[in-house]
């Protein structure tokens, strides 16, 4: 029996490991404890010390030890993205400089991990920094209150803003909050008013630092910020200075305050961009983004075969919506996301798929996060991904050869013409997609003639119930003829307040899809929609001859049902659902997806 006292880091390391597994949490913090007694910095034991409190479930005292292990050892990408899957969701009610330096460490890896996921940490630990609350005071104000226009617009002290937790947050978080937004909006306008000023409230390197952080929040949320005629007048000057003068073309300052209003690839003289600012700080990354990576997007864009022709009418529709704004945008799918989408997500129902050279069918995989994930989770499975829209298409394989993915093709098609393929498939994934066809059962009827007898299916359409708010909005927007263009969705967000009842605007709100363009148009403006309930789902799987194996929902949530409905110990009696969705609304707020598979022939 190991003597923790006398035994070495290592030997102490390894049984606590083993200790961990089999459930003796006692007995493993005996070991790591005795291993930090030697040594508080060792950030072996800290990490672990915070998987033994993970393991528990104590998440609350776990997470803080990825932070004494980073601070150990910085170097090390996998504390970060475990310290971000347990800790980014934590809302912080006080500041402290471990939390601050933390943050930070994993901002740094933006281009490598999802931060994205520490979007809530970031935020509320920024509004409890002293400095930025006391300057600012963005916690306690209140959306659509008057007097913040007065506030934000009387601003003086913007030292808060050059720190490294407000600058490389805003460049790939958002607070998804309508203060946050507001308060972004008009930092943009002060650096705008600032520019023909004679006597400046910014540095010229200020200004390129802050402005190059604000341009690429504003490209990554598409531009969605409100601005004023007065604004836009500037703006169009400063393009002209830009495509017409030399010198202003080379000014770091010039281009970047250009950048926070509207994409560099718009001018003229985009290409040069690159030349003048390839090697120079913060602009650079900026021109990057807007310049270098368009391009990449539209050259691959070009190159994408087709293997079906588009079917006209509405697809032609949607294929034109998603080729202006592709949807969604997102960073990257790390290997603990797809170890926790695979939780999460009961993929036990396609276990038996996952070591096996399968073939997957991802049916309008939009930017890719979907059958990149898959291929993750299915690594020897040959994986089809089609998509309506070049663009979309274009983004998803960038991604795929951005994080190595080998086993997923890539192809522009038409649902309603797949049956021309000639394939059948393992597996098709379908999510968010068939509700946006003109007649969604007939584009389920095709996939389901491309799936294997047994094949299983991943489906998602949107609840009549989840969605009430956003049918709410949509009605409005109809009546009131605001159409899906870029202009009109920006007044109908700016007029909002008047057309829409206070609950539902605040209910919108909560949506992250709120806050990007690409994604506001996708909640709102959709071309083509419809709207489920549950007896119509099970219509329609009774017509298509398949069997309901359960939905795609947290666990918790499946406990609550279970513990509502004992008897249906597989979770699948719609009707029960149909209950239970009534009595929470909100529970299939993105929508309804869940598995399928096609009835035993009865031959």
């Amino acid at each position: 029996m190991l003597n923790p006292a006398k035994a070495s880091p290592v030997a102490l390391l390894n049984a606590a490991r083993g200790l961990i597994d089999k459930k003796k949490y006692g007995e493993a913090e005996r070991c790591l404890m005795e291993i930090l007694r030697r040594d508080i910095k060792d950030h072996a034991a800290l990490a672990l010390m915070g998987e033994l409190y993970a393991a528990q479930g104590r998440t609350t005292e776990a997470f803080p030890y990825y932070m004494f292990a980073i601070r150990a050892n910085p170097a090390s990408l996998g504390y970060k993205e475990r310290f971000m899957e347990l800790g980014g969701e934590q809302r912080i009610s006080k500041y402290d400089e471990l939390t601050e330096y933390t943050v930070v460490e994993c901002l740094k890896t933006h281009k490598t991990l999802d931060c994205s996921k520490m979007r809530m940490l970031w935020a509320t630990h920024l509004l409890h920094t002293p400095a930025f609350h006391a300057a600012f005071g963005l916690r306690d104000k209140k959306p659509l209150d008057p007097a913040n226009k007065a506030f934000f617009e009387g601003l003086t002290d913007f030292k808060p803003l050059f720190t490294p937790c407000f600058l490389l947050g805003i460049k790939v978080l958002s607070a998804y909050s309508r203060v946050f937004e507001e308060f972004i909006a008009h930092l943009r306008k002060h650096l705008l008013e600032d520019y023909d000023r004679d006597k400046k409230k910014f540095t010229p390197e200020e200004s390129v630092l802050l402005a190059s952080a604000l341009a690429h929040h504003s490209f990554f949320t598409d531009y969605i910020l409100d601005c004023t005629e007065e604004e836009q007048q500037k703006v169009d000057t400063l393009r002209g200075r830009i495509e017409t003068d030399e010198k202003t073309a080379r000014d770091a300052a010039s281009v970047a305050l250009f950048a926070c209003y509207a994409p560099l690839y718009t001018l003229k003289n985009a290409d040069s961009l690159l030349q003048n600012f390839a090697s120079a700080p913060d602009i650079g990354d900026v021109v990057k983004a807007q310049v270098a990576d368009y391009n990449a997007l539209r050259k691959t864009a070009a190159g994408i075969t087709a293997i079906t022709p588009i079917d006209g009418g509405v697809s032609t529709q949607v294929q034109a919506q998603y080729e202006q704004f592709p949807y969604p945008r997102w960073v990257s799918p790390p290997k603990i996301t797809v170890l926790h989408s695979w939780i999460n997500r009961q993929w036990g129902v396609a276990e038996h798929l996952r070591d096996r050279k399968i073939k997957i069918l991802s049916a309008g995989c939009g930017t890719g996060m979907e059958p990149i994930t898959l291929a993750g989770i299915f690594p020897k499975a040959e994986i089809l991904a089609v998509d309506l829209s070049r663009s979309s298409l274009a983004y998803a394989i960038n991604k795929a050869a951005e994080y190595n993915v080998k086993n997923v093709t890539f192809r522009q098609a038409d649902i309603l013409r797949l049956g021309t393929l000639g394939e059948e498939f393992d597996y098709i994934v379908s999510g968010g997609v068939l509700h946006h066809m003109q007649d969604p059962v007939k584009g389920w009827e095709v996939l389901c003639n491309l799936l294997k007898p047994d094949g299983l299916m991943t489906i998602g359409l949107y609840s009549k119930t989840a969605r009430r708010d956003i049918i709410a909005a949509q009605e409005t927007r109809r009546r009131e003829n605001y159409a899906g263009d870029f202009d009109s969705m920006k007044r109908f967000r700016r007029n909002g307040p008047q057309l829409l009842a206070p609950a539902v605007l605040s209910n919108l709100a909560q949506f992250t899809d709120y806050y990007h363009m690409s994604m506001y148009r996708d909640l709102l403006f959709n071309v083509q929609e419809r709207n489920y309930d549950l007896p119509e789902i099970g219509h329609m799987l009774e017509e298509l001859k398949l069997d309901f194996l359960g939905f795609v929902l947290h666990p918790a949530v499946l406990d609550e049902y279970g513990q509502q409905y004992p008897d249906d110990t597989e979770n699948t009696n719609l009707d029960n659902w149909r209950l239970f969705e009534q009595k929470n609304p909100g529970t299939f707020g993105q929508m309804y997806l869940f598995w399928c598979r096609k009835k035993p022939s009865l031959s």
